[in-house]
């Protein structure tokens, strides 16, 4: 039987199951004997999002072989870090919303959403620790080094005016491929697979977080409902915007409006009206 594999939809369907376990684990590992802390995690944990790294797990996973515990765990685990660093954010950038909904900080204070974000964490390498695997656990020790550095080389080369294109691919490299790298490894590693094909699955992975980065920081210049993300961080952060709007050689039309569009000329001329009709084209 041949899987129809074309959209986040399918995915999720596809691996529903073993999703619902992660989020299971996820909720139960979060689960506190403080009733405030309760209050605050379920209800951030009731808008979940895509989930795109735990679903890079288990599909890394299935590739090389048979979802087990340790694949739960690991996806767990990470979707867990992934979520702390978000809740940080939140924090540094004092964002009121995200999903559209109010975040942590913005109900109420730095101080509390900064507590919230640091359980996230530990609880996130305490499950880790379940795998058994001090490969898995090293793996996201390394990840949440290079996630910080990554927040931190933003700043400095914003701060002196640094941010060249090449800048900026590392960054996005470090604050975004690393941790898509760090899902294919993992999974790939809880079913014990080769470490020649996870090289070659990790490849993959870093560019994928690249082309994932850079779409999501071209819906930051542009106000959308339908997307649910932050907007305008970028911006005030000193990401290169001209990068955007400067002529590119690969661009036939030479404008930031060609760049979004891919060349489109009915894009360009008007009929649709955000990148995320671009990026995201009604094909029905």
């Amino acid at each position: 039987m041949k899987l129809k594999m074309t959209t986040i939809k399918d995915i999720q369907e596809y691996l529903g199951t073993e999703l619902g376990e992660v989020n299971a684990h996820i909720e139960r590992a979060l689960t506190t004997s403080n009733p405030l802390m309760n209050s605050i995690i379920t209800n951030y944990l009731s808008s979940k999002g895509k989930q795109i790294r735990p679903l890079l797990i288990l599909m890394s996973a299935r590739m090389f072989g048979d979802i087990n515990r340790h694949t739960i765990a690991s996806a767990a685990a990470i979707e867990m870090l992934h979520n702390a660093t978000l809740i940080h954010d939140d924090v540094v950038d004092q964002t009121m919303k995200r999903r559209s909904r109010p975040t942590i900080n913005a109900v109420w204070d730095n101080h509390m959403a900064v507590l919230v974000g640091d359980f996230f964490v530990s609880t996130s390498l305490s499950t880790a620790v379940e795998t058994g695997s001090i490969d898995v656990v090293q793996t996201m020790a390394r990840l949440g080094q290079i996630l910080s550095l990554g927040e931190v080389d933003q700043i400095d080369k914003a701060r002196v005016h640094a941010l060249s294109e090449d800048a900026y691919m590392s960054i996005i490299a470090s604050k975004t491929a690393s941790l898509f790298e760090a899902c294919v490894s993992i999974g790939a590693m809880s079913v014990d697979a080769p470490e020649e094909q996870r090289d070659t699955l990790m490849r993959f992975a870093k560019l994928l977080g690249l082309c994932f980065q850079i779409r999501d920081d071209i819906f930051d210049y542009y106000e959308d409902t339908r997307i649910g993300k932050p907007t305008g961080n970028d911006l005030r952060e000193g990401l290169p915007v001209e990068y955007f709007a400067a002529p590119h050689p690969y661009n036939i039309c030479g404008t930031a409006e060609g760049r979004l569009a891919g060349g489109n000329p009915a894009v360009i001329n008007g009929l649709a009206a955000t990148p995320y009709d671009v990026l995201n084209p009604d094909t029905s």
